[in-house]
């Protein structure tokens, strides 16, 4: 994975995603399994991740088009130095420089 901040898992496929972001829970330590990875990872992103000062941001699926507060509030939390990583869909064009991007064939 590369320095950018954001990690973001990119599949049309939401089942697929959600392999993705367990996959890359347990490499980053969160989980021993894919099974216990399941258990910390959020479907959505809402608004009690975003109002608690969390340890670490996992959901597997997000809007590509979300608000620019919730997007300011993941950098803030991942400038910290705690980890976020989200799935989605796509990828809109003039955001793709914020992220690091994984795709499945990078897994």
């Amino acid at each position: 994975m590369t320095n950018r901040l954001i990690h973001l898992v990119v599949a049309p496929d939401e089942r697929q995603r959600l392999q993705m972001v367990e996959t890359l829970a347990v490499r980053n330590g969160f989980a021993l399994t894919r099974s216990d990875a399941r258990k910390i990872i959020r479907v959505s992103l809402d608004e009690q991740v975003l109002s608690e000062d969390p340890w670490f941001v996992m959901a597997a699926t997000v809007h590509p088009r979300v608000s620019s507060r919730v997007y300011t509030h993941l950098f803030r939390i991942a400038l910290s130095g705690r980890f976020v990583l989200l799935g989605t869909s796509r990828v809109p064009r003039d955001m793709d420089f914020m992220f690091d991007i994984i795709t499945p064939a990078d897994i």
